[in-house]
């Protein structure tokens, strides 16, 4: 079977000593209508679509949609990709691979807000907490990796 890797951009946010965490409540998968699930914290992450025309551009309309903000400096590209396999093909797509960038968040905790029906909640959590609340093993070894091994 040929894969068929969907691209997209994900971020860790910092705020100050703390991290910024959305909690999806629906599901996209790709589907023109969402998929509601019982809710998880996780990054901010989206697609790539046709009309965007960077990575970090993608990266900049994810966090607007899912945060009500773009009041982010990139501080970090990470070299490695997030990658995971769909449970089941979805539009012909069986992979996801996620460039992961570091931002740091720059404006007022008040401002954030979703605008996007599939987030609820934008929680800021410590690094423990974080680990806690994470609900993908593969996010959270990102995380690991990247955060708390670099942090030591």
């Amino acid at each position: 079977m040929m894969t068929l890797i969907r691209r997209a951009v994900g971020a860790i946010i910092q705020y100050k000593t703390q991290y910024i965490l959305i909690h999806k409540v629906k599901l996209m998968e790709l589907a023109e209508t969402p998929r509601e699930i019982e809710g998880e914290w996780d990054f901010v992450k989206g697609g790539v679509e046709q009309s965007d025309i960077s990575l970090n551009e993608t990266l900049f309309r994810e966090l607007e949609e899912e945060t009500g903000s773009i009041q982010y400096t990139i501080l970090k590209k990470y070299p490695e990709k997030l990658r995971f396999q769909f449970s089941k093909q979805v539009e012909g797509l069986t992979h996801q691979e996620t460039t992961m960038y570091l931002v740091k968040y720059i404006g007022h905790l008040r401002d954030l807000q979703p605008r996007d029906q599939e987030i609820d909640q934008i929680g800021v959590f410590s690094v423990n907490e974080v680990i806690e609340k994470l609900a993908h093993t593969e996010t959270k070894q990102f995380f690991l990796n990247n955060i708390l091994v670099k942090e030591k």
